[in-house]
């Protein structure tokens, strides 16, 4: 493709060099001999450029002339207009692409030659020059098999789609159905099936929105497919499936192993998972039935921890209030020292709590627990309301309010 300056193209000739020294140069005339064009002469591409306000071609070199195989009575393609030169079209075809290419500046494309029954590719750039926008087009011809390996790439994209879940990669419960029924007529050695379910996918949803736990999903679709690499299905909304076939007992149970651990550390997500395992006696069917129970007994095991969590939870966190109702925390004001100046420049909001005799209880038997619980901001709003407090009194007073409090 020749080189393009903001004004326009530099084209090949005595003046090229010149032209594109300097963009502010003024642009070269488009000159309809195709001297002016003999750079494009040395390339193995079939190069043409166009006139788009009058769909006329400016030139063409000799790969184009022979790709379009409408050759002129004179051998003049100057002027002659595209469509009937490159299209065998009397009027301008209806899929040309000229004013969008104005927009868009550049488009890959196909189309079909009706007269010599085949199909062209066809890159095109904008170019403006001289008050002119020309297309700068470079054409290759897409032969038979060109089309059938595009056709085939096609039908697999599709096919892919067709078993896919597009949010989470793994494979989706139509194909799921399709993979059970073939293994139902076609046994293998061994089958090893999981099911995995996430935890408070509901309560996720309706505190966090759908978009983070969209992110949830598509965290437990990259685990499974890292871990398990094959058969791996998401069958409902928040339950994923996972066919192990022809595995040992040993292989499977590490990649359940890998699996938990794997889903441990990302943050905010838990899994309940069951699974069954058989070398003897397979029917898919009853194997899921046997992960599904085992996967709601981990899930019901679940729920009743978090329930015991949410009553030690609420327990502790009435016990908290009631103890700053009754001030048993209170907040001490660290002064602030400018060193340069050693003058007072705000000061350090620090809380500390009085046990039942009114003595003070260091931080470190306190703090880390109502961290852990998960409490500490109804201790830090009580530090905001009492500052903002005394700031306000200040304010009545009259006195001098620093900034730098904190």
């Amino acid at each position: 493709m020749p080189p393009a300056s903001a004004g326009g193209i530099c084209f090949a000739g005595e003046k090229r060099e010149q032209g594109c020294r300097n963009e502010r140069a003024e642009n070269k005339k488009i000159d309809t001999s195709e001297k002016d064009f003999e750079v494009y002469t040395q390339v193995k591409d079939a190069v043409c450029m166009i006139d788009i306000e009058k769909n006329e071609l400016i030139y063409m070199n000799e790969e184009a002339k022979n790709i379009s195989r409408k050759f002129l009575a004179d051998g003049n393609y100057v002027g002659k207009k595209c469509y009937e030169v490159l299209h065998g079209q009397k009027t301008v075809c209806s899929f040309c692409q000229n004013k969008l290419l104005s927009q868009e500046g550049f488009l890959l494309e196909e189309v079909y030659q009706p007269f010599l029954k085949r199909y062209l590719q066809l890159k095109s750039i904008l170019v403006c020059t001289n008050n002119k926008k020309v297309r700068f087009q470079v054409l290759s011809v897409i032969n038979s098999e060109t089309i059938k390996l595009e056709e085939k790439r096609i039908y697999e994209k599709l096919e892919e789609m067709r078993r896919t879940d597009m949010l989470t990669g793994v494979f989706n419960r139509s194909y799921y159905e399709e993979v059970a029924e073939s293994i139902a007529n076609d046994l293998p050695e061994t089958l090893g099936v999981t099911v995995i379910n996430i935890n408070e996918m509901k309560r996720i949803n309706d505190q966090y929105g759908s978009v983070f736990g969209d992110a949830i999903l598509k965290e437990v679709g990259k685990s499974l497919l890292e871990v398990f690499e094959g058969h791996c299905f998401r069958i409902d909304g928040d339950e994923f499936v996972v066919l192990s076939i022809n595995q040992t007992k040993a292989e499977f149970e590490q990649a359940l192993k890998t699996f938990k651990e794997k889903i441990k550390v990302i943050k905010n997500v838990s899994t309940a998972v069951g699974s069954s395992w058989k070398n003897t006696g397979l029917d898919m069917q009853k194997q899921f039935v046997t992960a599904n129970k085992k996967m709601k007994e981990v899930k019901d095991t679940y729920h009743t921890h978090l329930h015991s969590i949410d009553r030690k939870y609420f327990k502790t966190a009435k016990k908290l209030l009631q103890e700053i109702h009754k001030r048993m925390f209170t907040v001490y004001l660290q002064p602030k020292i400018n060193l340069s100046d050693e003058k007072l420049n705000g000061a350090e909001a620090l809380v500390r709590k009085l046990n039942g005799k009114g003595n003070l209880v260091p931080p470190i038997d306190f703090i880390p627990e109502l961290e852990q619980n998960g409490l500490i901001s109804f201790v830090d709003f009580f530090v905001l309301e009492t500052v903002c407090e005394y700031i306000h009194n200040w304010q009545k007073q009259g006195k001098k309010i620093y900034q730098g409090i904190c």
